[in-house]
């Protein structure tokens, strides 16, 4: 399971640099965050996306994103996440996808979770103004409980789906939910998010994620949310 996982890491960081005429663009935040759940705190944020082009037929996707929780003055809890995920141009609309996903969620029960899979999407819509993608395969998730609880590896059925809208010109809406099934657990993440920009980079984002699990430990709930508020810089 780890060689998979170094492997497609490897692909993906070697294919990055196929082709040094596409277009970089991305996004940065830094906030304030409210979390409840199985932490009841308030606490730092901290995301970084990045999307490569090539004009062609690839294109690359990163996402890193961090939290942690903190009472009294003490770090209670902590999570980051990391997302990759390559996509090949099969038509105008459609594409084929290689994702690879880890995250390491001290509020959830779990030390970590990790999912590899592979499957098709669609490009419904982009006019410029309105984008709406989604996408479905098969892979394979490891899960390791805190505390040495035990490890969970199971096949996994994989959805996602994200739309976003300019509701102005300095007005975005954007949504994505990600679904992760398996016979032993059910994972669920979904966020939404109102962005205003202040200058032709920079601006004030307000953001709500779940993340869900159908199978936690036991003293562990299955909910977690997240309430952030943060500036926010695009680049491209």
């Amino acid at each position: 399971m780890s060689f998979l996982f170094r492997s497609l890491g490897l692909c993906l960081m070697f294919t990055s640099f196929h082709s040094f005429a596409g277009d970089w663009s991305g996004s940065g935040d830094l906030g304030y965050n409210s979390v409840s759940g199985n932490s009841e705190s308030d606490s730092l944020a901290a995301a970084l996306s990045a999307n490569y082009d090539t004009l062609g037929d690839w294109l690359f996707m990163a996402e890193f994103d961090t939290y942690s929780a903190s009472q009294d003055e003490e770090t209670t809890a902590k999570t980051y996440s990391i997302k990759l995920q390559t996509d090949y141009k099969i038509s105008e609309r459609s594409f084929a996808f290689g994702n690879v996903r880890y995250l390491d969620d001290r509020f959830s029960g779990y030390d970590y979770q990790a999912s590899i899979s592979i499957g098709l999407g669609k490009t419904f819509f982009d006019d410029g103004i309105s984008l709406l993608r989604a996408q479905t395969g098969v892979g394979y998730r490891k899960d390791k409980l805190l505390g040495g609880m035990g490890e969970e590896s199971e096949s996994i059925w994989t959805t996602r789906a994200s739309y976003n809208r300019a509701l102005t010109e300095s007005t975005r809406f954007e949504s994505r939910v990600l679904t992760e099934s398996g016979a032993e657990n059910t994972y669920v993440e979904g966020n939404v998010a109102l962005g205003v920009l202040m200058t032709d980079n920079l601006g004030i984002k307000l953001s709500y994620l779940i993340k869900h699990n159908t199978d936690v430990p036991v003293g562990t709930e299955n909910t977690d949310k997240y309430i952030t508020v943060s500036l926010n810089y695009l680049f491209d």
